[in-house]
């Protein structure tokens, strides 16, 4: 909350997008958007009107905020530490390549980081897997790509996915080879990981048990939780720190959104002179700050969507 209430006063300070900065974002021959990140294009999930919480969801998100006390009307915290950072209790960072698959890469990264926890191992989960299990539950086939990011913790919890061995990762010409194909049988036998409870965060605005009150998200992370999340992509080029900020165009609005994408938070650094959010993203380990972006508390408040806690795994999952 506290961070929010300034927020129209430091948006008239944010640097004006520059041609350097929309030159970032570009749509391939199929439409989709992309982005210019160092010597890689990028894929972007494409963004639709129907890009938003469910009623179903909207439910769970109002029926339980955790670490949030509703008597008192603020995060259930005391007081969060200036720096909290969970990137020791990460699995590998991974690169999802030509395809619009990040909310898979989040996701599995939000069970692996809370098993991590518990095994002190790196589990490693087919994102191969997991794209063709949300596309099934889509009515789509693996060769498409593109979720809800919180569609998938819905499909993860009635659901499990295997290891990555019993199903590589594909780039988009490997997979476009057999479209309507099933992971084999002993994939399929094989697929015990998947989340035991979660709940959802909606995007309420900067107050409240939101996706954009950075207060909240602090108090979420202080307490030894990753937030699986998805958000707008309009960011321009990074400051000296490696941080992505709002910024404005020409009549100083913040600059419109290019793209979807989901990322996993694991930390945040108030102290920073731009405060900032910890990303792990699934564009492999030669991006952003050695395969995490940094997101200002700002950014969130205007751009963040939706996200969720994974809060318990199961390794007992039944196979579709």
């Amino acid at each position: 909350m506290w961070y929010y209430d300034d927020y129209t006063s430091r948006l008239a300070e944010k640097r004006r997008a520059d041609d350097d900065d929309l030159a970032l974002y570009r749509l391939d021959d199929d439409g989709l958007p992309l982005i210019q990140q160092d010597d890689a294009l990028l894929r972007l999930e494409l963004e639709t009107d129907a890009d938003h919480l469910d009623d179903g969801e909207r439910q769970v998100a109002a029926a339980d905020h955790p670490f949030w006390d509703e008597t008192l009307g603020h995060p259930d915290c005391e007081s969060t530490p200036d720096i909290v950072d969970h990137r020791q209790h990460q699995t590998t960072i991974k690169n999802q390549r030509d395809r619009g698959t990040c909310v898979c890469f989040a996701s599995l990264a939000g069970i692996e980081a809370v098993d991590k926890r518990g095994s002190g191992s790196d589990l490693d989960l087919s994102e191969q897997y997991a794209n063709w299990l949300f596309m099934g539950n889509q009515g789509r086939n693996q060769c498409a790509d593109g979720l809800r990011t919180t569609l998938a913790a819905r499909y993860l919890a009635a659901q499990g996915v295997c290891k990555e061995h019993h199903l590589p990762y594909e780039d988009r010409g490997e997979v476009n080879l057999h479209c309507n194909a099933a992971p084999p049988v002993g994939a399929r036998a094989a697929a015990d990981y998947g989340i035991g409870t979660y709940a959802i965060i909606d995007r309420l605005g900067g107050r409240g048990p939101s996706i954009a009150n950075p207060g909240y998200l602090e108090c979420i992370l202080a307490n030894d939780q990753e937030i699986v999340f998805g958000t707008h992509v309009a960011w321009g080029r990074p400051d000296a720190n490696g941080v992505h900020d709002v910024i404005i165009d020409a009549y100083g609005n913040p600059l419109r959104s290019r793209g979807g994408h989901a990322m996993l938070i694991v930390g945040y650094d108030r102290s920073a002179p731009v405060p900032y959010f910890v990303c792990k993203n699934s564009w492999g380990d030669t991006k952003g700050v050695s395969g995490y972006y940094y997101l200002s508390y700002d950014y969130l408040i205007e751009y963040a969507k939706y996200g969720y806690l994974t809060l318990t795994v199961r390794s007992d999952m039944t196979a579709p």
